[in-house]
């Protein structure tokens, strides 16, 4: 049996969402359905309504869900292929061009 919620707009609506849901996957009739999972008829009508009758489409349904701190994007590296293709030198964003500069005469002398 559903325990119908006596808590804020918010929770009757999700309740009321989720039981609709149910209604909908179960193939029942109203009725049918409200008596398996003792739901008043005459509250689920309403809220079947309200949930779905004009303007419900337009009322945007808003969870918001804490995500923690955003992390940068990893950047993508910059290729350098060198010695006709036997080397390939990625570096990433904020590389320091003298790094590359050694890296470059090192390999040119082998």
């Amino acid at each position: 049996m559903a325990k119908v919620p006596r808590g804020t707009k918010e929770e009757k609506e999700r309740f009321w969402a989720a039981q609709l849901e149910g209604w909908k996957r179960s193939g029942l009739s109203k009725q049918k359905y409200c008596s398996r999972n003792g739901l008043p008829m005459n509250t689920f009508s309403r809220w079947t309504k309200r949930l779905n009758g004009p303007g419900a489409a337009s009322m945007p349904c808003v969870e918001l869900v804490h995500v923690g701190p955003m992390r940068p994007a990893p950047s993508v590296p910059i290729a350098v292929v060198l010695g006709g293709g036997r080397y390939r030198v990625e570096l990433a964003e904020g590389f320091l061009p003298e790094t590359l500069r050694n890296i470059i005469d090192v390999l040119e002398v082998r």
